[in-house]
């Protein structure tokens, strides 16, 4: 293969700590590869210091420092474009590569007819915090960095840890470069137009990086954060409409109840008194309630609540992108983000193993060499 080897791409902004630390994992990772490897990091810290400082750690860890002030899927093409190998890893700034990270990424791209290698991201640390304790339970907080150990096959996965063929990312045109969000749905877009384009995106349980949870330590972070991808996802569903699905938006529902009390106001006055506020109650004490565990009493109804509200901070987000981007229907789709053409559960990959494995079918394929 041409120009066969690893081409490492991070966009960064601010916390040089974790970025040093990152690149110092890399660098272990590379002494157990027997092919050439570089690292490109591509940042955006406005902190003249904090931008020092990740360029001089680039410098003591052999990586290529370049600067470009937009979002993080831009910043990425940079990446692309300078990358001089056949294979480019996307690793995020404040994640850390394991020892095998790099020789995990390059057995699965071995196999054939493989365009992508996906693997999980841990989280590192303790989650005794509150905040943790709350992303827990959240279901629209990075919930998808486990999946490559859910499904072999995918269509699309994070950039905190996936690897691409560079002439895939360059056939398709690398990430949007007008994307809604500073951060969030770049990685689906970009795995989705993969994977319409007819590649196949396979995960590696063994291919693992670990995530810093030191960036986020209060709440109103990760419901700004969530809020963001909600709008994100509001993006998605104008750019592939065909991957969406019927969504009842508890804002919108909620909408509907006060215009309806309005109606009612002259006819059934106390209705029409509950009706917008009864349903947001209504709708909170659902969420809270289908979350919560039992025996965790007191406390833990407390994390559910706020869980809640955090996920609430999606949905407010989708109707901001609806409205922003003056598209109606996002008010009441939502994108389809686990499709099934795309996505192949690993249970049904290690049913068929143990299927073929099992005494009887090997009699049966002895006897019938052509079934092979």
């Amino acid at each position: 293969m041409r120009n066969h080897g690893l081409s490492v791409v991070t966009p960064t902004f601010g916390n040089p700590e974790l970025v040093d630390a990152m690149l110092e994992s890399c660098v272990a990772a590379g002494k157990r590869i027997d092919v050439p490897w570089e690292h490109i990091v591509v940042d955006s810290t406005p902190d003249p210091e904090e931008a020092e400082l990740i360029r001089r750690s680039c410098g003591r860890h052999g990586a290529s420092y370049h600067r470009r002030v937009t979002a993080v899927g831009p910043k990425r093409n940079v990446g692309i474009d300078h990358a001089q190998y056949s294979i480019v890893l996307f690793i995020d700034s404040d994640c850390q590569a394991t020892h095998d990270l790099f020789v995990e990424h390059l057995k699965g791209h071995e196999k054939e007819n493989v365009a992508g290698v996906a693997g999980p991201t841990e989280m590192m640390g303790s989650d005794a915090a509150f905040v943790w304790q709350v992303v827990r339970k959240a279901k629209q907080y990075n919930h998808c960095y486990e999946w490559p150990r859910r499904y072999s096959v995918m269509g699309w996965s994070t950039t905190s840890n996936l690897s691409i063929h560079r002439d895939v990312l360059r056939e398709v045109d690398g990430f949007d470069e007008f994307p809604l969000t500073i951060q969030g749905a770049d990685d689906v877009d970009l795995g989705v137009r993969i994977s319409m384009a007819g590649y196949t995106i396979i995960s590696r349980e063994t291919a693992v990086v670990r995530h810093s949870r030191a960036p986020m330590i209060r709440v109103r972070q990760v419901a700004s954060r969530v809020f963001t991808y909600g709008r994100a996802d509001g993006w998605l569903c104008k750019k592939h409409p065909q991957l969406t699905t019927y969504y009842a938006n508890p804002f919108v529902l909620v909408a509907s109840a006060f215009v309806i009390g309005g109606l009612l106001r002259g006819r059934a006055p106390r209705v029409a008194r509950v009706a917008g506020p009864g349903t947001a109650l209504f709708l909170l004490a659902r969420e809270t309630l289908s979350r919560h565990e039992r025996g965790s009493g007191v406390k833990g109804l407390k994390e559910d609540a706020v869980c809640s509200l955090v996920d609430l901070c999606f949905d407010a987000g989708e109707v901001h992108a609806a409205l922003s981007q003056l598209e109606p229907s996002g008010l009441v789709r939502r994108f389809r983000y686990v499709q099934r053409e795309w996505f192949q559960p690993r249970e049904i990959e290690e049913q068929e193993a143990r299927f073929v494995a099992s005494p009887r079918n090997q009699e049966e394929r002895n006897e019938n060499p052509g079934n092979r």
